[in-house]
C-alpha cells in the first residue's frame, strides 16, 4: 500500500514537471557519421546546447553549417536533372578522373565488369552521390573517402551522376560547386 502511494506520488510530480510554459527554441544536432569533421561551425554547434547553461535563456543565434560539395568530373552537363532523370549526364572523355563530392564512405560498388560500373557513397546528413559509367573502380565498399579523391575513372559512355537525400533524388546541381 504505501509502495502504491509512493508510485501515486512520483508519477503526479513527474507529470506536473511536463506543463512548464516558457518556450524554448530547441536546436537538434544530427550525430550521423562523419559529422565532427563537416565543417568548422560543427566545433562550436557541438559546444553549445539547446539551453544556454549560465542565464537559462534560448540560444538566440541559429548556427548554419553550409554544405558544399564538388563536381565529380571536370566536363560540361549534357542532360539535366528532370522527372525524368533523376541526376545528370557529363559530357566527358575516356577514362577522365572520377571525385568524390564530399567526405563519406562507399557502401556500394558493382564492378561486375558486365555492366555499368556503379559507386555509392553515403555523405553526412542522410546524403548519398551515385557515380556510374565508370570504367576502373579505385576505391572498395566500406572505404572512407575525402573530399576530391578520385575514386574512378571514365568510360566511354558519359558520366552519369546522381544525388539523393535518403532514398529521394535530388537536383545535384543545387548543392555542387
Amino acid at each position: 500500500m504505501l509502495v502504491r502511494l509512493l508510485v501515486s506520488l512520483i508519477l503526479i510530480y513527474l507529470s506536473s514537471c511536463s506543463f512548464y510554459s516558457e518556450e524554448v527554441e530547441i536546436i537538434t544536432i544530427d550525430k550521423s557519421f562523419y559529422i565532427q569533421d563537416l565543417d568548422e561551425n560543427t566545433d562550436e554547434l557541438n559546444k553549445k546546447s539547446a539551453i544556454n547553461e549560465v542565464d537559462d535563456k534560448p540560444i538566440e543565434k541559429k548556427i548554419e553549417v553550409v554544405k558544399t560539395y564538388k563536381l565529380p568530373v571536370n566536363a560540361s552537363i549534357i542532360d539535366n536533372f528532370s522527372s525524368e532523370l533523376p541526376g545528370i549526364i557529363f559530357n566527358t572523355k575516356y577514362k577522365e578522373p572520377v571525385r568524390a563530392i564530399n567526405k563519406g564512405k562507399v557502401v556500394y560498388i558493382n564492378d561486375d565488369k558486365i555492366g555499368e560500373m556503379v559507386i555509392i557513397i553515403r555523405h553526412p546528413l542522410g546524403f548519398y552521390s551515385v557515380y556510374n559509367n565508370n570504367y576502373e573502380i579505385l576505391v572498395a565498399k566500406g572505404d572512407y573517402v575525402n573530399k576530391s579523391k578520385v575514386i574512378a575513372t571514365t568510360s566511354k559512355k558519359p558520366f552519369y551522376f546522381e544525388m539523393k537525400k535518403f532514398k529521394t533524388p535530388i537536383n545535384p546541381i543545387n548543392y555542387l560547386e
